[in-house]
């Protein structure tokens, strides 16, 4: 059977991109958890909450900001030597 081609005047549909927040759960879902100490995953979850959590307070708690406030404490968690 042959495949239907589509009409010459049909629109192609954009194709979807993934969010920042689908590259990220990607990411971590394809991170080797695996080879850390949990207790090691926790920390940082921990640290990474805390540097958001300050952030926004600096801004008095304006909302809107709360994934921007989450990657910018990952990347100043990840930037840091660990303690």
């Amino acid at each position: 059977m042959k495949a239907a081609t589509p009409p010459a005047d049909a629109i192609p549909l954009p194709i979807a991109r993934p969010t920042e927040a689908e590259i990220r759960a990607e990411d971590l879902e394809n991170d080797d958890l695996g080879a850390q100490d949990p207790s090691d995953h926790e920390e940082r979850q921990a640290r990474i909450r805390r540097a958001a959590y300050e952030a926004a307070e600096r801004r008095g708690f304006e909302p809107g900001h709360d994934v921007e406030d989450w990657l910018a404490a990952e990347a100043e968690i990840d930037r840091k030597p660990r303690p």
